[in-house]
């Protein structure tokens, strides 16, 4: 093998290198991020159910003051916020990758078939059934 082959595989090799560490550090922080995520929506969920039950409760007594439903409320949309914000990490560490690894590599192009996977968020598709999506970190829904 001559000298220019060697150096045209070992450039393509670190490339691939880079590629793999970059996906998988981003593909982590995705993660973790939609987990944040998760357990911050499933606050808010708990959050409402507790509006919801205090206002009947001071409905059903003759309660008019709604301090403590209204404080409730605003606790819920910084909770809101905060998804907004994560949401907004995700998509930043998205663009981050595509800048860097170029749109063509982010890209993959998949034939449609029946056990294909499609991501609600992103739109990325994926032959093999995944629990959470690669490109954005979204839980993906369980095919039965």
């Amino acid at each position: 093998m001559s000298k220019e082959s060697l150096q045209k595989l070992k450039s393509s090799l670190n490339r691939g290198v880079a590629t793999i560490s970059l996906k998988t550090s981003s593909t982590l922080e995705k993660a973790k991020l939609q987990t944040h995520m998760e357990s911050i929506d499933t606050e808010v969920q708990q959050m409402i159910s507790t509006a919801g039950e205090m206002a009947y409760g001071m409905w059903q007594h003759g309660n008019t003051e709604y301090t403590e439903i209204v404080t409730l409320l605003l606790a819920i949309q910084e909770k809101r916020h905060e998804i907004e914000l994560l949401q907004a990490q995700i998509q930043s560490l998205h663009d981050r990758e595509k800048q860097i690894l170029g749109a063509a590599a982010m890209e993959r192009i998949v034939p449609v078939g029946e056990s294909e996977q499609i991501c609600p968020n992103c739109g990325a598709h994926y032959l093999n059934a995944v629990k959470f999506c690669r490109n954005c970190g979204q839980k993906l829904p369980c095919e039965k």
